[in-house]
């Protein structure tokens, strides 16, 4: 089955991460303006509780699917002296919060789960401890980023302790840091701890966001299968560790290019891509997608970096795996790495449907096989909506 071609030129959507750090920022210093737009599912429940926790009397919140939005507002709602209940739906429940839920408690917040669906969080406030705070979460460096982003004009000095070398994720915390920097939060940065300072608040009235550099890699991946993409308002540099994909894919031989006094990102569709090795430990968002290319590149692609894919929205390690074999593609998981071996003149397997199972980031890698000329149904493809609803229109485009 051959997709119909599709050309789109315009901006992208805000960066979802970067908006919900700049909410939580806003939540405390309400003169602080945000320039960009994003109705990711994500960023409308974090902006709506943020809005909802502004006013007296406001405990109940609701955080759909969002890991960020539930941990960000957790650290938040801690603060303020109450006692707030986070809802959430089973699956973002049953993910892993203890490494944050550990955190807080060394401030004097108690965390209870009253109901499956339901976090109860009740705080005095934080009551800073002399001894550093041990964050030990190995799953992610969100129980970091929310605690630096709650940091703001506290009574005494926050100390912050974690082992660098089991912690996930940490180009997202590296993203958390530059952001709040550039806010101007002053902190001191040594190996694994982090030290910020009391009273900080902010310099700046005014963030633009950026756009979302993990829809754009799953669009420029798209394209490179039969479209003609230019992406608008591209940087030239982002805090973003996705932001690497154009890299990545000028390594594989892409037909892509950055017009640095227009801001424009050119992605057209590519002659034979070239396999690549590469760890995605501080990108794991990239992972399924960039499987799903990497199964028509050329030669045997190793990926690694992988131990936190179990941890997301779904188990997106086993669920990409199951959709390339799925496919007809050859794939092996050995010793921490996925070994993909390239097939560019390959047919895909013929019609079936694929769950995405409640997971965003699988909807895009099914819907970049659909490009490559799989005949799939995708169940349920309105999961985008978590991350970027406007893909399909995107994909749409002639």
């Amino acid at each position: 089955m051959k997709p119909s071609f599709f050309s789109y030129q315009g901006p992208l959507p805000a960066s979802k991460s970067l908006m919900n750090r700049a909410l939580v920022v806003q939540s405390f210093f309400p003169e602080l303006r945000i320039g960009g737009e994003s109705s990711c599912e994500d960023v409308v429940f974090l902006k709506n509780t943020l809005n909802q926790f502004d006013q007296a009397g406001s405990q109940h919140f609701h955080c759909g699917a969002g890991g960020t939005s539930l941990r960000f507002l957790m650290a938040r709602l801690s603060r303020v002296p109450g006692q707030y209940d986070l809802y959430g739906e089973t699956r973002l429940m049953a993910r892993p919060h203890l490494g944050l839920i550990k955190a807080l408690k060394q401030l004097g917040v108690q965390i209870t789960r009253p109901e499956e669906d339901c976090l109860r969080i009740t705080s005095q406030g934080w009551s800073l401890p002399q001894d550093p705070l041990s964050v030990t979460d190995t799953t992610s460096s969100q129980s970091l980023s929310a605690l630096l982003l709650s940091a703001w004009n506290l009574e005494k000095d926050l100390f912050l302790e974690y082992d660098p070398e089991l912690q996930a994720s940490m180009g997202y915390l590296q993203m958390t840091l530059d952001f709040l920097r550039d806010l101007g939060m002053g902190f001191e940065v040594n190996a694994g701890s982090i030290r910020v300072p009391a009273g900080e608040t902010i310099q700046k009235t005014q963030i633009d966001i950026e756009p979302d550099m993990s829809s754009a890699f799953a669009i420029a991946a798209c394209a490179l299968s039969y479209g003609d993409l230019q992406i608008h308002q591209f940087p030239s540099q982002s805090r973003q560790p996705d932001f690497i994909f154009v890299e990545l894919l000028k390594s594989m031989g892409a037909n892509i290019h950055y017009n640095a006094q227009e801001q424009i990102l050119k992605v057209q569709d590519s002659r034979v891509l070239q396999g690549v090795e590469i760890n995605l430990k501080n990108t794991p968002d990239l992972f399924p997608v960039l499987a799903v290319l990497l199964a028509r590149a050329q030669g045997v692609s190793y990926l690694s970096g992988l131990e936190t894919l179990a941890f997301k929205e779904s188990n997106r390690l086993q669920n990409t795996r199951d959709l390339l074999q799925s496919l007809g593609y050859e794939c092996l998981y050995q010793n921490k790495k996925l070994r993909i071996e390239g097939r560019p003149s390959h047919v895909p397997l013929g019609s079936f449907e694929f769950d995405p199972d409640q997971d965003h980031r699988m909807a895009m890698a099914a819907a970049l096989a659909q490009r490559q000329g799989a005949d799939i149904n995708i169940l349920n493809p309105w999961v985008l909506n978590k991350s970027f609803p406007e893909f399909w229109e995107i994909m749409a485009s002639c």
